[in-house]
């Protein structure tokens, strides 16, 4: 799943151009768009700031992740994985399976 993110500096030049076209239609008198534009940039800064709401929150959730998992990892998985080494007689199917666990482990 790729997930594209907010570029600020391009939401930044959108919100330029719109500035820009709404002082060039006052300056040269067509029908103004004042009103649209003063809406889409709102509408595009509170799209931004609820993203960037969001986006902090996803970062807290994986630091969470990450802290919990690294626990689990040194805390729980390697002292079993040990002890297990050290009964399971090698050799056999259950030690081959604890090999396969110790390099899942060892791979994250």
């Amino acid at each position: 799943m790729g997930i594209k993110g907010i570029n600020k500096k391009s939401h930044q030049n959108l919100i330029e151009a719109l500035d820009r076209l709404k002082e060039i239609q006052r300056d040269s008198g067509p029908p103004s768009d004042a009103q649209q534009i003063t809406f889409f940039k709102e509408e595009l800064n509170q799209l931004l700031a609820m993203y960037e709401t969001i986006l902090e929150e996803v970062i807290g959730q994986v630091a969470a992740y990450d802290r919990l998992a690294m626990q689990i990892k040194l805390q729980f998985v390697n002292r079993k994985l040990r002890t297990l080494k050290n009964i399971i007689p090698k050799g056999t199917e259950s030690f081959s399976k604890l090999k396969e666990c110790i390099s899942l482990i060892n791979a994250y």
